[in-house]
């Protein structure tokens, strides 16, 4: 039988509060189906803030340890034996003057005892002299001069209480005015080593030229 609009109405108002969710149901299933880990999601920020406050903690009292003064007694570090190196005064001829040092090079068991002479004028005859004393463990290492190999002769004698050590210009050959170097290097005992036995002799010409070495 037909339906007038008031009574169709209500039909449809009756299915739609049939179809119409219960809210009170429905939070109560969802709180139901909720999985467990819903208080350590809160809980894991909290975590990491702790993480953090124990990180800083730490940290602060690493500070802390840092700024208090250390207990215990200072370690006194035992000195290291030091070469002392002084500016020696040379010797002087006509026209020459010479000055014979220990090289800064030099250390505790091996040293370099060099002569540097120095002319104003050419020098055409010259013959250098050097005397290492032999001293406890003395030995030769080597010799050397700035003068060209092909101009000069090196030579060692090792003799009872000395080594010498000796250069000569050959002939032929000319120095001309300037400053030259001629080094004698040898080991030794591991002590302190006295310089007084070491000598130089120059003769450059008709000048001679004698004098010691200095540290």
């Amino acid at each position: 039988m037909p339906l007038d609009d008031d009574h169709l109405r209500g039909v449809l108002r009756a299915e739609a509060d049939r179809h119409t969710p219960d809210r009170e149901a429905m939070l109560e299933r969802i709180e139901r189906g909720r999985p467990a880990s819903r208080f350590p999601r809160v809980l894991r920020p909290a975590a990491a803030a702790l993480a953090v406050v124990v990180v800083v903690a730490t940290v602060v009292a690493g500070v802390r340890r840092a700024d208090a003064p250390d207990p215990r007694p200072p370690i006194a570090a035992s000195p290291v034996p030091t070469l002392r190196f002084s500016t020696p005064s040379p010797v002087r001829g006509k026209g020459l003057s010479a000055v014979g040092k220990r090289d800064a090079h030099s250390f505790a068991s091996w040293s370099q005892q060099q002569v540097t002479l120095h002319t104003d004028g050419e020098i055409r005859r010259l013959d250098v002299t050097i005397r290492i004393a032999r001293s406890e463990q003395v030995a030769d290492t080597g010799r050397w001069t700035s003068i060209p190999a092909e101009m000069v002769s090196a030579s060692i004698a090792v003799e009872q209480k000395a080594l010498i050590y000796r250069f000569t210009l050959k002939p032929g050959g000319t120095l001309a005015p300037g400053s030259y170097v001629f080094a004698a290097q040898f080991n030794h005992a591991i002590e302190p080593r006295a310089l007084t036995g070491d000598a130089f002799t120059i003769v450059a010409g008709g000048v001679t030229l004698t004098g010691g070495f200095s540290a």
